[in-house]
């Protein structure tokens, strides 16, 4: 825009020029014309210092002479024509034309510089917009290695993917106190197998005596068929190939239960049996011991190979689990150890006080309590050593625990003396409960010693008694009852 606004000033102020320069070529004849050449001579003089002012400045002293040359010989025919001076008219023109003639080829040579000094600039231009054009295909390449590298759009949907299965899994296990932990590890292997696409997700449990896997939790999808409540214990001794891969302690692949090797013999007519077409196991390893395993498992016809990469995603849960597994045992060994009685492994009087205390509500009522000891401990301990003494107590301990219901609260007091805690149990049901475990004694000897027990009941029917007095009164009649 301002270009165009400075090529139209240019344009008018050469126009005003011309026709100034053409008023003083025709004043000067017309001055001598009338008989007055002084007054030529001045228009003369004015010419020639308009040409040295206007194209001087503008295109230098040689454009200024060729212009003052045309205007002079321009002004003089003029004046040669009006005074009848033919030859010399004639002359003058021609050496107008001739000047004339010169400044053109002046501008036409200024033109061609002019056009020499454009082409260079569009040769530098060009040379220039091809560096640039080969540095924007250097980074245009590079950019395109850079896109074909990173991973596809599917690949970063699976990453995500991958993201919320594992905050998943924590949110599970993180904070989940201890009481919850079957829920926590339910939610985990459930989805654990939407995400992964399984049909059965299971974990199984070592024994103490590391003879025989316990399958404590359990998941099936639908399509599967099965019933998650059943479970499915295994003896180590059944699947010997299994046992020793997982004590190696690396994830155990098998994608094909047809192509299983001949060592693995009882494990695939095992798994063929349950429908299983294709299985992952990873060891459950707590403290440097094999604890467990967990199973994934594929059931049907056709199995489902697994890459390493998913593999290793699956790896990366499962050691999330693995952890809050050890976290949960590390609770329950010290629980144990404040609350548990260490030779009947029963729950301690202190537990029992606090559970005592926090059954002690309405909606527990009718509330009874059994208070136990075992008879002929003195007479053992004389006749055989306090080991048998112990080995008896454990023994009643025992039989004790087969009489409680799981919500009931069974504790070893003192010496050979136990308390159990019977919420929502009335009176007639707590006796009927006495008479149950004293036939469980019936006939239990030690070294050819007789051992029974002696009882006492005593039940909370009303919120206005205190539940100490009613185990002070059921510790009374044991105390009658082991009297006679």
């Amino acid at each position: 825009m301002k270009s165009d606004q400075g090529t139209e000033q240019i344009r008018k102020n050469s126009g005003r020029s011309a026709l100034a320069a053409a008023v003083m070529v025709l004043a000067g004849p017309a001055a001598v014309a009338a008989g007055r050449p002084l007054l030529a001579g001045v228009f003369g003089v004015f010419l020639v210092v308009f040409c040295v002012v206007k194209w001087g400045i503008c295109g230098g002293m040689v454009s200024a002479a060729w212009a003052s040359a045309v205007m002079l010989g321009a002004f003089a025919a003029g004046t040669a024509y009006l005074t009848g001076t033919e030859l010399f008219t004639a002359f003058l023109t021609y050496f107008a034309l001739g000047a004339g003639l010169g400044r053109v080829i002046e501008v036409l040579r200024a033109q061609q510089r002019a056009m020499e000094q454009t082409n260079e600039s569009l040769r530098r231009e060009k040379v220039f917009a091809g560096k640039v054009m080969e540095t924007l295909r250097e980074r245009e390449k590079k950019y395109r290695d850079m896109a074909f590298s990173m991973p596809g759009r599917s690949e970063i949907e699976k990453m995500v993917s991958h993201m919320k299965v594992i905050s998943g899994v924590l949110s599970c296990f993180v904070e989940t106190p201890l009481e919850r932990k079957d829920e926590a590890t339910g939610q985990f292997l459930r989805r654990t197998g939407e995400f992964f696409k399984f049909d059965r997700c299971r974990l199984f449990m070592m024994s103490k005596d590391a003879a025989t896997l316990a399958n404590t939790h359990r998941w099936f999808s639908d399509a599967a068929g099965v019933r998650s409540d059943l479970a499915e214990d295994i003896d180590v001794r059944d699947v010997p190939w299994l046992m020793e891969r997982l004590q190696s302690r690396e994830p155990v692949k098998i994608d094909d239960v047809g192509e299983m090797p001949p060592a693995a013999e009882a494990e695939k007519s095992m798994l063929e049996r349950q429908g299983v077409s294709s299985l992952l196991c990873f060891p459950v390893v707590i403290e440097d011991k094999l604890k467990g395993f967990f199973e994934f498992g594929v059931m049907g016809e056709k199995g489902m190979e697994r890459s390493d990469g998913d593999v290793a995603s699956l790896k990366a849960v499962v050691d999330i689990a693995e952890c809050a597994l050890a976290r949960y045992e590390s609770e329950e060994r010290f629980l144990r150890l404040i609350y548990h009685d260490r030779l009947t492994d029963v729950f301690n009087r202190a537990f029992f006080e606090e559970e005592m205390e926090r059954l002690d509500v309405k909606r527990q009522q009718p509330l009874s309590i059994i208070v136990a000891d075992v008879r002929g401990l003195k007479h053992l301990n004389a006749e055989m050593g306090r080991d048998r003494d112990d080995e008896l107590i454990v023994k009643a301990a025992a039989i004790l625990r087969r009489a409680c219901r799981r919500e009931d609260i069974l504790a070893r007091w003192s010496g050979g003396e136990f308390v159990i805690l019977f919420p929502q149990t009335g009176s007639e049901r707590v006796e009927k409960i006495c008479e149950r475990i004293r036939r469980m004694f019936a006939g239990v000897e030690e070294e050819l010693v007789p051992v029974s027990i002696a009882l006492g009941c005593a039940t909370k029917e009303s919120a206005l008694q205190d539940i100490n007095e009613v185990r002070k009164n059921a510790k009374k009649r044991m105390e009658l009852n082991k009297c006679m």
